[in-house]
């Protein structure tokens, strides 16, 4: 299967095709549709490769609500001026 053990990063472009593992939803991530990700996550929760950014600005423009499990390489972006903890 794609993604990691939970199904976080597999290809998407929709809930839909998330359904039926822990990475239920569909983060966004661009004009190529986007990956599954889990929303609510706690720290250590997403599974090898990604981390869980929580406890983000209220004023910034992110493409998930509270929590998501995001890649580690894009953690850097989204802890500077959103200034989420990610881990």
């Amino acid at each position: 299967g794609q993604g990691n053990e939970f199904g976080v990063g597999a290809p998407c472009t929709s809930d839909a095709e998330c359904a039926g593992q822990t990475a239920n939803v569909c983060l966004t991530t661009g004009a190529q549709g986007g990956i599954c990700t889990i929303e609510g996550c706690d720290a250590g929760a997403c599974g090898q490769m990604f981390v869980c950014c929580r406890e983000c600005n209220p004023s910034a423009q992110l493409p998930f609500e509270g929590s998501a499990c995001i890649p580690e390489q894009a953690a850097s972006q989204l802890s500077g001026g959103p200034g989420c903890t990610c881990d």
